[in-house]
């Protein structure tokens, strides 16, 4: 062993090889390393571990912070790092969320179809309880919102066959682009009413044509009374419908029947009281004299001839059964 000037005895050094730097995060040697300088960076990381539960990661960072280790690592091994601990919180939100909705929906479906029993139970008899589809499915939604569910995803189809799968006598009916839901127990009510609205709108119709009929048709008395005139008088619509509500409206009474005097009567006299305006500001409406059919003059002078009373004339042509004295 060498000894120096002083005595003392001369240790060689073992020269260490310098190992080459690797990076802390994917134990691979060369590129570009970066050294960890702040204890933000060293935050993160540990984050990323706990929440990863990266065991291995969390066995190197036992040993201290990052800093203290003088760890270095590639910028592309560290970004990777950070967006697998977004994805994995991303994905642990939406299957709480799915959670949740698994429990929505059906407390709002439930409620819904409670309200619909309600609704029914609570109605009156002789007012039928009829939803409307596109009602349900609006309340159906909101209910989804306000547990959380957002958007909530409804089909109306699914949503009705589900309603009538769950309430037995609830039944679906389209109208138009419209789709109802009714009980069977309504539905002989709801047929009646409808029926009655149906008479009605035909009855409607009926005069619509009548009325348009008597006010093209033009009738002036010619000083002479023919029983050619009489038919010439109204139209064939307004003669037609009379001598149906008079005699029926089955072949064999038109057969048996036809037009008759009383017909011809009351035919003229609906011509005669028909008037293209009314005036509000008055009770006394003037005649139109090209609507002046023969029935209302032939009463008027029949009956002055007779009595020879102004007063009776008036009173008749205020009930629209003869023409006026003046």
């Amino acid at each position: 062993m060498d000894s120096d000037e002083g005595g003392r005895s001369k240790i060689p050094r073992k020269v260490q090889e310098t190992k080459t730097q690797e990076c802390f995060l994917c134990e691979t040697e060369g590129g570009k390393l970066r050294q960890t300088a702040t204890m933000q960076v060293n935050k993160r990381i540990h984050e990323c571990a706990k929440t990863l539960c990266d065991r291995k990661l969390l066995a190197k960072l036992s040993a201290g912070d990052v800093i203290a280790q003088e760890v270095k690592y590639h910028p592309g091994c560290l970004v990777p790092l950070y967006n697998r601990e977004r994805a994995y919180i991303k994905v642990r939100k939406q299957e709480k969320t799915q959670e949740h909705c698994k429990e929505a929906y059906p407390i709002a479906f439930s409620e819904l179809v409670t309200y619909i029993c309600e609704m029914k139970n609570s109605s009156d008899s002789r007012e039928p309880s009829i939803f409307k589809l596109a009602d349900l499915t609006k309340l159906y939604k909101q209910r989804l919102e306000q547990l959380g569910v957002n958007p909530p995803d409804v089909h109306p189809t699914r949503l009705k066959d589900r309603l009538l799968f769950h309430i037995p006598k609830l039944q679906a009916y389209c109208q138009g682009r419209d789709v109802l839901l009714a009980f069977e127990t309504d539905i002989a009510s709801v047929l009646s009413e409808a029926s009655r609205y149906g008479d009605t709108i035909h009855l409607a119709k009926a005069g619509e044509i009548i009325r348009g009929d008597i006010l093209c048709q033009k009738s002036n008395f010619s000083s002479n009374f023919h029983d050619k005139g009489l038919e010439q008088a109204v139209p064939p619509s307004l003669l037609q419908f009379v001598c149906m509500v008079e005699h029926g409206a089955d072949i064999k009474s038109q057969l048996k029947n036809g037009a008759s005097k009383s017909d011809f009567a009351v035919s003229q006299l609906l011509q005669y009281n028909c008037f293209a305006k009314y005036k509000e500001v008055t009770d006394v409406h003037r005649h139109s004299k090209d609507r002046e059919p023969h029935f209302a003059v032939y009463m008027g002078m029949y009956v002055f001839a007779k009595t020879r009373k102004r007063q009776i004339i008036e009173m008749l042509h205020e009930n629209g059964l003869s023409i006026s004295y003046d």
